[in-house]
């Protein structure tokens, strides 16, 4: 049996993913939700994405609120999209209905009677303009999404660049942290869970191969659907050095 998926994504957890979820549960009220905050212009790097696209098969449906939720790259967009669509797994845009896979599909199976007269290189040439259309019509449609991503872009870019100049112009004492400092050393969530335990088996006097394990074991546990997993001996040791205090630096935890 056939099953209906949502997929919602937000780029930062400072945004509100409820209003993707009202959307899709309105005209889809027992899809099935997968949720996720990624930041970036394709779907490389969404872990729930990924997994999502690993279970669903043929004849199911995927719901997004908007294609740019499903990619902003208008080069491997629309490869994926027909991609999915040959394998008969069916796409659906709340804001862009016009690109739902039922609609290329319609445009694929066109078929008008050949009359057997001088009219039939005619009905042919009606027959490819129309697949040309759908297919411009989904291109478009991430050309948009990719559009959108750049003037994102820019105008954060525009705005950063206007508050550097103005914090410049200020006295020393009333000038504002802007950005990273060259001192920062921001820490991922594996380096700061392999950092806790490497700590905890100094504390303890534990071996290096029981640490190891240990931050394994808590990176499986913690970080399920990441394809960090696992620790190599010569990232360990770099942090265990760090840790030491052979190599100062002064952290930030995100």
């Amino acid at each position: 049996m056939s099953k209906v998926y949502g997929y919602l994504r937000i780029s930062t957890k400072h945004q509100d993913i409820s209003r993707q979820r009202v959307n899709i549960l309105r005209e889809y009220p027992t899809a099935i939700l997968f949720e996720e905050t990624h930041s970036g212009g394709d779907y490389n790097g969404c872990v729930i994405l990924e997994k999502l696209l690993k279970i669903v098969g043929s004849g199911d449906t995927i719901v997004f609120d908007s294609v740019s939720r499903f990619s902003r790259d208008n080069i491997t967009g629309p490869l994926e999209y027909k991609r999915l669509f040959k394998d008969k797994i069916n796409l659906v845009f709340l804001n862009e209905p016009y690109i739902n896979t039922y609609n290329y599909r319609k445009a694929l199976d066109i078929a008008i009677p050949r009359t057997g007269t001088f009219v039939d290189p005619i009905l042919q040439g009606v027959e490819e303009a129309l697949l040309q259309l759908a297919e411009k019509q989904v291109q478009d449609a991430f050309n948009q999404a990719n559009k959108e991503l750049l003037d994102i872009r820019s105008r954060t870019s525009q705005a950063l660049q206007k508050k550097i100049a103005e914090n410049k112009g200020l006295p020393q004492e009333q000038r504002i942290r802007i950005g990273n400092q060259k001192e920062d050393k921001f820490i991922t969530k594996k380096k700061s869970i392999a950092i806790k335990r490497i700590v905890e088996g100094i504390e303890n006097q534990y071996s290096d191969e029981m640490i190891m394990n240990n931050i394994v074991g808590d990176l499986r546990k913690q970080l399920p659907d990441s394809k960090y997993k696992d620790i190599s001996r010569n990232t360990y040791y770099t942090y265990k050095r760090e840790v030491l205090g052979r190599d100062k630096r002064v952290y930030k935890f995100n």
